[in-house]
């Protein structure tokens, strides 16, 4: 089944924009990227830009995209700004909404270990964004319902599952990793914000400071929250760009342990999908 975009209801829209703009995480007008006082930035240069996709060798999950393939690629492209390289990275990012085995079906990386940033001195994250709403899909709780009809009726899928799933903007995670984050038996220090991504129009500047995020060290996936002073000797390996539901769930988080260890091969698999533009990712740094 191929769903149509879904776009809110003028009256909601306004609303959830009044909301996000009072909480300052966006600016409606396009200021200049500047680190903020006693900080310095750090410029994202193309070589330190990469990705993953899913989808290139997945025939099963190319059958239920919403635009072409190659448009699920990570693309970015670099000018030179006053000696300063400035990069833009565009894709459409994927996100499963049923299982959640590989559920960011792609995803961008910032490779940051030459530039020796520890956890103490990281200050934030600035960069602007523009949301691709031709290309992007996020189906509404009323078709999940009617795609998920029939599991529905089953038993297998609970309506108020979809609801919690669908029923906020999905957000962009901006995840901060030291080494070893790969390796799931090594603890690992990490840190992460969750940026909500309103359905503007137009091009909006993203100023995220370095104390709205949530620090930790993770292990076989469970995590021992921390301060940000107490990972403060460990250097950030790099960063990663994922989209993910209001909750970070699946529906198969809702399911009994028993459903969730055999998670049933007849559930079809649901994306959301944003296409969006990163341009000018900016590290801000501590002088001190």
């Amino acid at each position: 089944m191929h769903l149509i975009n879904n776009n809110l209801a003028p009256p909601s829209l306004f609303l959830l924009l009044l909301i996000f703009c009072i909480s300052g995480n966006v600016h409606a007008r396009k200021p200049e990227l500047k680190p903020t006082l006693n900080t310095s930035s750090v410029s994202i240069n193309i070589n330190e830009v990469s990705g993953w996709n899913h989808l290139e060798n997945n025939v099963d999950l190319q059958k239920l995209i919403n635009v072409e393939l190659t448009k699920y690629n990570i693309s970015t492209t670099q000018v030179i700004n006053k000696n300063n390289p400035l990069i833009t990275i565009s894709t459409v990012f994927v996100r499963k909404l049923a299982n959640w085995h590989q559920q960011h079906i792609n995803g961008v990386k910032f490779n940051l270990a030459e530039k020796q940033l520890s956890f103490s001195q990281f200050r934030g994250v600035n960069f602007a964004l523009t949301i691709n709403h031709s290309n992007s899909l996020q189906p509404s709780i009323e078709q999940a319902k009617y795609y998920y009809k029939d599991e529905i009726e089953k038993g297998l899928i609970k309506v108020q599952w979809l609801k919690e799933l669908l029923i906020n903007p999905p957000v962009l995670t901006l995840t901060l990793f030291g080494e070893n984050h790969d390796n799931q038996n090594i603890s690992t220090p990490m840190a992460t914000f969750d940026y909500t991504l309103i359905p503007t129009d137009g091009q909006n500047i993203v100023n995220i400071n370095a104390k709205s995020f949530s620090y930790f060290w993770q292990k076989h996936y469970k995590e021992q929250k921390v301060s940000q002073h107490g990972l403060a000797d460990h250097n950030v390996s790099g960063m990663l760009l994922t989209l993910n539901t209001s909750t970070n769930k699946t529906l198969r988080s809702f399911m009994s342990n028993e459903y969730q260890h055999n998670f049933p091969k007849t559930i079809n698999e649901l994306f959301l999908e944003l296409a969006l533009s990163i341009e000018a990712p900016i590290i801000n740094v501590s002088m001190n």
